[in-house]
């Protein structure tokens, strides 16, 4: 057990993520699913989406001091230093619950005091103002990210059984198979709870922009939300922007209609360029994404738009090249542009942290670079998106490669032989593609070999 300012993460109590074509919940992006079937919709009614045993136990080891597995994720992240979801401090859960008087309960209100006297039963492991919502709408997907899997990616999936690394049964689970019941739990929680408290609501996929469930999703928003007074709800949208012209000019033409009731954010998938983007985000046309992003950025809407940076390992050398792209563009079309944080971590042979330390050496000049231009850089509307606050993060994580005291022995060994897989299975070349890397990738082919 440790100090709870160490565990506790208002994301658990605020931070719901759906799989609608799954049946699936969880709270916050990091952590797994779990499937909903019809006895525990007997048992929760829309409490299931916040409120079930499940969610309140690990609410209170959170608020006991217990690293619970579900969180490995950040709690891997924090051990080396580097900036997780979290945020790394208890503050955002204090600041939640102080907004919503949830220490009530509790004399003195503490979160010492809170640790001590906390049990199941207890109000404050309610969860009724979800301020942030992230839905999936299935998997269909038009390409096959090498940090995916076949869970989020149609490509990956169909991939994955012709080369039996999943059986028919398996892929068949991971294909789109609502339950209507759960869905109208859905949009009844959403219409009578949720969008009284919500600011921002995030639809992934797969890939929306080509998926049919997208504009039905968006149609039912639209209707649900059509009452709802007061400041308008952000809507954010992950995508690859790969579509072809059918679809992406099919997701221009519904922006007018979403802007009247909502504010919209674009998230753009993207953290390299050319030929190292379409090694990363297999199946990627660079030349029609770059298109897209033009078209995008060039257009006269109010649209909000974010690059979502994946860093793995492979995206560190010319990460600096990829931030200058991304300014230029900023620059070109005089628009704001948000930069979102996200490490991969799994899987762990992608991890930025197997890195030797001399390969933080790629992020000084990025780090150096953004010390010097952030000011200049238009405001955007979220702080955790200002180009100060990613600067921030990529201290931490360059501080992470080279401080790293973990020991990565096995993933680094693991590190060619599945990228020797991957380029076998897609027909690929890493050591061309990513020269900066190719030593790192032949002493790790000679340790496997020897090992």
């Amino acid at each position: 057990m440790t100090n709870n300012e160490d565990t506790v993460c208002h994301l658990r109590w605020g931070y719901p993520n759906f799989s609608l074509s799954r049946n699936e919940i969880r709270t916050c992006c990091k952590t797994p699913f779990q499937t909903i079937n019809d006895d525990m919709m007997d048992k929760y009614g829309t409490e299931i989406f916040l409120n079930t045993d499940y969610q309140k136990k690990r609410r209170m080891e959170m608020l006991q001091g217990v690293k619970h597995s579900d969180c490995k994720s950040c709690w891997s992240l924090e051990e080396i230093g580097a900036k997780s979801l979290r945020g790394n401090n208890p503050y955002g859960f204090v600041d939640y619950a102080n907004r919503y008087q949830m220490f009530q309960e509790f004399t003195p209100p503490t979160l010492v005091e809170i640790a001590n006297q906390v049990t199941i039963d207890s109000k404050i492991l309610e969860s009724n103002n979800p301020f942030m919502l992230e839905v999936s709408l299935g998997n269909t997907c038009d390409m096959k990210c090498m940090y995916c899997n076949h869970v989020y990616s149609s490509q990956w999936a169909a991939e994955s059984l012709n080369n039996n690394t999943i059986n028919v049964e398996i892929y068949r689970q991971v294909q789109s198979n609502p339950n209507e019941r759960f869905i109208n739990l859905f949009w009844e929680w959403v219409n009578t709870k949720a969008k009284h408290s919500l600011n921002r609501i995030g639809i992934i996929g797969g890939e929306p922009l080509i998926t049919p469930e997208f504009y039905n999703f968006l149609d039912k928003l639209i209707e649900v939300y059509a009452d709802k007074e007061g400041p308008k709800t952000r809507i954010w949208v992950v995508t690859n922007l790969n579509a072809t012209a059918n679809y992406y000019n099919k997701f221009l033409e519904y922006v007018p209609k979403l802007l009247e009731k909502f504010i919209l954010e674009v998230h753009i998938s993207m953290e390299a360029l050319n030929d190292q983007a379409e090694y990363i985000r297999n199946g990627l046309d660079w030349n029609r994404f770059e298109s897209n992003v033009n078209k995008l950025f060039a257009s006269d809407t109010d649209i909000e738009l974010a690059f979502l940076p994946s860093i793995t390992a492979l995206a560190i050398p010319r990460f600096p090249k990829f931030l200058k792209w991304v300014y230029n563009l900023s620059k070109t079309y005089n628009k704001a542009v948000m930069l979102k944080q996200n490490i991969v971590t799994h899987p762990d042979v992608q991890s930025p942290f197997i890195l030797p330390p001399e390969f933080a050496d790629f992020l000084d000049p990025a780090i150096d670079w953004m010390q010097s231009i952030s000011v200049g850089m238009p405001d955007v509307s979220d702080k955790f998106g200002t180009w100060s606050s990613y600067t921030d993060f990529l201290i931490r994580l360059r501080d992470g490669i080279r401080y790293n005291k973990n020991d990565n022995t096995m993933s680094k060994l693991r590190f060619a032989t599945w990228f020797n897989d991957f380029d076998n299975k897609r027909h690929l070349n890493f050591v061309d593609t990513f020269p900066e890397i190719a030593n790192f990738y032949n002493q790790a082919s000679h340790h496997a070999l020897n090992s």
